[in-house]
């Protein structure tokens, strides 16, 4: 090999090496923003309360529902016991 292949080779190496090295240097850039961003996505993420405020509308009006289906099923209960106990009459009972 000539010495200008070998010169022409060498600088080809460090060109290489330098644009290898700017490669790492970037990638080790990227992943701290993509880690700061993360985090960012994380505190955002821990101060947001909405669900808690969906649920605190949600569990008042399914309270309110289960209120108001209290009494039929507490008279169908009531219902069921007198005729089990043959105080009830016999429509819709079986027929002998």
């Amino acid at each position: 090999m000539s010495e200008k292949n070998a010169a022409a080779s060498s600088g080809g190496r460090r060109a290489r090496a330098a644009v290898g090295a700017g490669l790492g240097l970037s990638a080790l850039l990227g992943a701290s923003s993509s880690a700061d961003a993360a985090q960012l996505v994380g505190d955002v993420a821990a101060s947001d309360n909405r669900l808690f405020i969906i649920l605190g509308l949600f569990l008042p009006a399914l309270g309110w529902v289960l209120f108001n289906m209290a009494g039929p099923v507490l008279n169908q209960i009531n219902a069921m016991a007198e005729k089990n106990a043959g105080g009830g009459s016999s429509k819709g009972g079986k027929r002998r």
